[in-house]
């Protein structure tokens, strides 16, 4: 049960690793949207980029622990094999993802309101513009090359939508809540697995 605690704790943080990447990422293309309000060259010399930006700068993401050794120890009644402190420890992890899925309809609220004020704004193969195959890093290596006129032209389209600018201060916010979030996430998961080590050494020592 311990090998198996470690491994779903393990793969929480590297899904967090990855989602904190992406919650940055989409923070700067909030910014860089807002930035090049003031400043079309921005967009003439990153057109890839601000077309990246308005397909995806809104876009939002839950964490879900991985339960299913949890589920199995609670469900069996084997909960009671592990230490106090273990257990006082999983409860917390757990219940802590649960308060925070509780906002998950509010979060995708969000992202269909994004979708909403930003709809468009962008052609169809224009939506259809992937990154590197690495999606989430966004590299802005697209699968065709965005011309400086195409990416202005979707430009004037966004200057003259003030829903979708008056939107960019809650899509920062949001991203900004989600750094926040996940940086708690990463200090619970942390000192699990940390806690969890320090159990498995000792069982393999008593061994």
């Amino acid at each position: 049960y311990l090998v198996r605690l470690k491994s779903d704790v393990e793969e929480d943080l590297k899904q967090l690793t990855e989602q904190e990447h992406t919650f940055k990422s989409r923070l700067e293309l909030t910014e860089f949207l807002r930035e090049s309000l003031d400043d079309a060259n921005l967009v003439k010399a990153a057109p890839e980029k601000f077309v990246v930006a308005l397909q995806r700068a809104g876009w939002r993401t839950n964490f879900f622990a991985n339960r299913f050794t949890f589920d199995e120890l609670t469900n069996t009644g084997d909960f009671a094999l592990l230490p106090a402190d273990i257990r006082r420890a999983l409860y917390d992890y757990h219940q802590f993802n649960a308060n925070m899925n509780q906002f998950a309809d509010t979060i995708a609220g969000n992202q269909l309101e994004y979708y909403r004020r930003f709809s468009g704004l962008l052609g169809v193969d224009q939506l259809m513009l992937r990154s590197d195959e690495d999606g989430d890093k966004y590299s802005y290596f697209l699968e065709r090359e965005v011309s400086a006129s195409e990416a202005l032209s979707a430009y004037e389209a966004f200057r003259n939508r003030p829903s979708a600018i008056a939107w960019l201060p809650w899509m920062k916010n949001t991203h900004v809540q989600s750094l926040f979030t996940n940086e708690r996430y990463q200090t619970q998961a942390a000192a699990l697995l940390n806690l969890l080590s320090r159990e498995s050494e000792e069982v393999a020592v008593n061994e």
